[in-house]
């Protein structure tokens, strides 16, 4: 298909430069009520009345924004999508137009930088980062006979459009995507030397919208489709005048989105669309619209004219020959009990049959063949897969269709399993270490002689005495992270308190001192000489909290994280919950009987049977896995029992409304109002 040349880069000849339609703001500082609303934030600006310029002068960058009121009460700080116009008319320096302004460190900038010979945008935020620059032909004629320009910047979305424009022609654009700063409003800045503007306008705030039927970044796309969009708006939502449009279209290049002059629509109503493409196969396609407004004799105004409506840039790729897998087709991580099933789908778009192949990674990546092994009978779209140690990993699939391959991104099995039992008996102690159950995370006293006591299944020597008067007690079971993979986790232990020491106690922690950096999270008090247990962090701090009891009877005490929420278990029942987040210490010690790695915040009492996971259990877990085989009790897990179950039976029956309607209508109120029951 044979293209006219970009239209961003070629004299389109002198039109005239008239405010669009649904404009917001306009001054051409001929008065001296024009500068009225214009604060100035750096240097010094001058209006001059007779010329109608508004100047500044000196050295380095002088800002200059507009603060005062918009047509149809919009606030300036909540403008999106608009354009900002301004005429320079004498220029000893360069010359800029702020969009999005915020703050004084908080704006875009689109300028003219006359030394450079460039048009550059900038983003500011806390300093300068320069987003893009383009070369301005013949810059050297404006600067060297003073000749008056415009300076156009439109900002659409994410999308970013300078234009510069001499007499009224189209020197040079440049156009990128940046999404730093979301809304604000406009002003001017001025560069190394007299910069003058002699009118400011801004107009419509939203070019013509994309409406159907292909959303922006859309694959597999018709080689013969049909764009749609509709009439721009003002952001009061009234329509702006259109005369013409004019539809952009790039060639297909993934490598250059600059778009060229396609056609130009008449418009019908408030849509309009353009069905006349025949495009190749595997093409990657960016497009624009430009609504033109009346030039002042009725006719349309020229493609780049700054007063049309320009709308953002959309892209889409037409059907490709190989199989595509798009992010909603990807395979998704599986987090699955130990023995159950867990299942990898991949959902490819083809234009002809597809052949599947899975294959089973020790990495996070489809990238590396060396290390990955292709599974004999998988086939198919769907891979269904045991949850088991032997198969944590990570899947792909490789789609094949006559045209190619097309490989999906890698996908994670993990198997939600005790991660870590520490019997914490004497039998279970050897070579100066607690055995580990799983074979995983053996932890090491800090003394070479722990003092077991008897267990709380009675056994003797079956649980280790933990005092704060014994700096050697507690033990280190090395720095992984339970909750790596699943950011979930449960700990789950018996304890046996001798009482308060005046200080706080940790019965297990994850942490190497006390700080976000350092510490995971803690199960202990929070609150020292309290006998209040906590899952905490230093983001949450208490978390859900229980009761030790001190009566020289065993506990059981567990906590439960499923990502967002703590629920702690005092004798297989649940009795807080809470929102939680963990701290930052994924490297930190995980300690048993203390609370840091050097024996501070030791436990007073004696702790048994300690195990973690790596997901949270649920009440039911809890209790067949942990509470109900030890002591051959159940446990009250309703979820309205601590609410309604008045008589403690958990069971909320007409026995507890019996006793709630005792108390129907009883006042809380002492003394008593008049006319109420005592």
């Amino acid at each position: 298909m044979k293209r006219p040349m970009n239209v961003w880069w070629i004299v389109l000849g002198i039109v005239m430069c008239v405010p669009a339609m649904g404009g917001y703001y306009a001054t051409s500082f001929d008065t001296p009520d024009a500068a009225d609303g214009w604060t100035v934030v750096a240097g010094t600006w001058v209006l001059n009345t007779q010329t109608g310029e508004y100047t500044c002068s000196g050295t380095g960058g002088k800002l200059v924004v507009y603060q005062g009121p918009l047509a149809y009460g919009i606030p300036r700080e909540e403008l999106n999508d608009y354009t900002v116009n301004a005429d320079v008319t004498l220029n000893g320096g360069d010359t800029a137009v702020v969009a999005r302004y915020t703050a004084p460190d908080r704006f875009y900038m689109f300028r003219f930088h006359a030394g450079d010979q460039q048009l550059q945008i900038y983003s500011f935020r806390g300093g300068a980062t320069k987003l893009g620059d383009v070369l301005v032909d013949r810059a050297a004629e404006i600067t060297q006979n003073q000749l008056p320009y415009t300076l156009s910047f439109t900002v659409a979305g994410n999308q970013l459009t300078g234009r510069l424009y001499l007499q009224g022609e189209l020197w040079a654009s440049i156009s990128l995507s940046d999404a730093t700063h979301p809304t604000g409003g406009f002003g001017l800045r001025g560069y190394a030397g007299t910069s003058a503007y002699g009118g400011v306008r801004l107009t419509s705030v939203s070019g013509p919208v994309y409406i159907y039927p292909y959303a922006d970044g859309q694959l597999n796309v018709p080689q013969e489709p049909t764009l749609r969009w509709a009439q721009a708006e003002t952001l009061a939502g009234e329509p702006v005048e259109v005369v013409a449009y004019y539809l952009y279209l790039s060639s297909g290049n993934p490598a250059d989105a600059n778009v060229a002059l396609e056609a130009t629509i008449e418009p019908a109503g408030g849509e309009a669309s353009y069905s006349q493409l025949a495009l190749p196969q595997d093409g990657t396609y960016y497009w624009q619209v430009e609504q033109a407004v009346d030039d002042g004799t009725g006719a349309a105004s020229l493609p780049g004219d700054p007063n049309n409506l320009l709308g953002p840039v959309w892209r889409f790729d037409t059907i490709k020959s190989v199989p595509i897998i798009p992010v909603a087709g990807q395979p998704k991580d599986q987090f699955v009990r130990l023995g159950e099933m867990g299942e990898f789908v991949v959902a490819p778009l083809s234009q002809s049959d597809t052949w599947f192949q899975w294959y089973r990674s020790a990495d996070d990546s489809s990238a590396t063949p060396d290390d990955d092994e292709a599974i004999i009978g998988a086939q198919e779209a769907l891979l269904r897969v045991e949850s088991s140690l032997e198969h944590e990993g990570y899947y792909y699939c490789v789609v094949s269709n006559a045209g190619g391959d097309a490989t999906s991104e890698a996908a994670a099995l993990v198997a939600l399993r005790r991660v870590a039992h520490w019997t914490l008996d004497q039998a279970g102690f050897s070579d100066g270490q607690y055995a580990d159950e799983t074979g995983a995370h053996p932890a090491t006293p800090l003394g070479a002689d722990p003092i077991f006591v008897e267990g709380m299944d009675g056994s003797p020597m079956g649980a280790v005495l933990f005092s704060p008067d014994d700096a050697n007690s507690p033990a280190l079971a090395g720095t992984w992270d339970p909750s790596e993979k699943t950011g979930q986790f449960t700990v789950s232990l018996w304890a046996n308190w001798n009482g308060p020491t005046g200080g706080h106690q940790r019965l297990l922690a994850k942490a190497d001192t006390w700080g976000d950096p350092t510490v995971r999270w803690f199960f202990g008090n929070s609150v020292a000489n309290s006998p209040e247990v906590t899952l905490g962090s230093t983001r949450q701090n208490p978390g859900p909290v229980g009761t030790l009891t001190h009566d020289g009877q065993w506990q059981h005490l567990a906590a439960t994280f499923d990502g967002s929420t703590a629920v702690l278990y005092v004798n297989g029942e649940p009795v807080a919950t809470t929102g939680f987040s963990q701290s930052l210490g994924t490297d930190s010690t995980i300690v048993i009987g203390a609370g840091y790695p050097d024996s501070r915040l030791v436990f007073n009492g004696a702790l048994d049977d300690i195990q973690v996971f790596n997901y949270a259990l649920a009440p039911e877990e809890i209790v067949d896995l942990i509470w109900y085989p030890v002591t051959q009790e159940p446990a009250c897990i309703h979820p309205l029992a601590a609410q309604f179950d008045y008589n403690q039976d958990c069971n909320v029956d007409l026995a507890d409304f019996a006793e709630f309607a005792a108390q129907w209508m009883t006042t809380g109120y002492y003394p008593h109002r008049p006319g109420q029951t005592p």
